[in-house]
This record gives structure tokens, sequence and C-alpha cells, in this order.
């Protein structure tokens, strides 16, 4: 169960992609008017100057993107049951789930549970598990 990974430079040429006909559309529009698109297009062919622009907007909204998701914490969304003893990645860290011991409090000790609060979504109480059992995630050694 490892992160997925995004494909930056397939991520901005897709939101280029989507940009430009906007941007083809506005520019066209302004110099049908008869107005100049500005001095960034001085020098530069229409589709020279759309094209940057799209990839100008790809980059600045993956920036602003990267911004918002810096902090925050990652989570596990994946709904499956994990088996006992079967071995996940998370984060970069491989964790194992085991049965909660006898006379240990829920959540104890696992290491999705933090401050009151859990960055695990799937199946891991009794009520909820299909075996009946209350797991817990331990870091693999």
């Amino acid at each position: 169960m490892s992160q997925p990974i995004i494909d930056r430079n397939q991520r901005r040429y897709e939101i280029a992609k989507e940009m430009l006909p906007t941007i083809m559309r506005t520019a066209s529009a302004i110099l049908a008017c008869g107005h100049e698109l500005g001095p960034e297009a001085e020098g530069k062919t229409l589709a020279e100057y759309c094209a940057e622009s799209a990839c100008a907007y790809a980059d600045a909204l993956i920036a602003e993107l990267k911004k918002s998701t810096e902090n925050l914490t990652p989570v596990v969304t994946d709904t499956k049951e994990v088996a006992i003893g079967q071995v996940i990645e998370f984060d970069g860290v491989k964790l194992i789930c085991v049965e909660l011991p006898e006379g240990v409090h829920e959540c104890t000790g696992c290491a999705f549970y933090n401050s009151g609060s859990c960055r695990y979504k799937g199946p891991c109480s009794f009520t909820t598990r299909t075996d009946g059992k209350e797991v817990i995630f331990i870091h693999k050694t």
C-alpha cells in the first residue's frame, strides 16, 4: 500500500493542454479587437505565446497545489481489510498488521494513531473486520 507517485511532467502537460484552447481564444479575441498582447508576446508567434502562457499557468497551479499539500499529513484511504501478519508500506515505512494484545486499549501503539487522530481509514476494529479481531499496525523490524 504505497502512496501513488505523481508524474509532475505528465500533470504539467495535462494542465497546459487543458488551458491552451482558452488562452488561444482569449489571445485571438484581443488581437481581433486591435489590441496587443503585451511585452511578453513580443517577437513570438501566437502559437509560441499561447504555449508559453499555458505552461506558465500549469507551473503556477502546480506550485500553488504543492504549497497547499506540503503540510498535510498522509492518510491511508484504502478501505480494504489488511490481513494479520501482512506487511504494508505507508509513506515510505514498512508496517505490519498485528492483533492487538489482550488488555491493551484500542489504538495503543499503532503507527497510524497520533494525538487522538488516526491516519488509517480501513477496518481495524473487531466490529468492522471480517475476522472479528482488533488490530494495530507496528513498524516492521
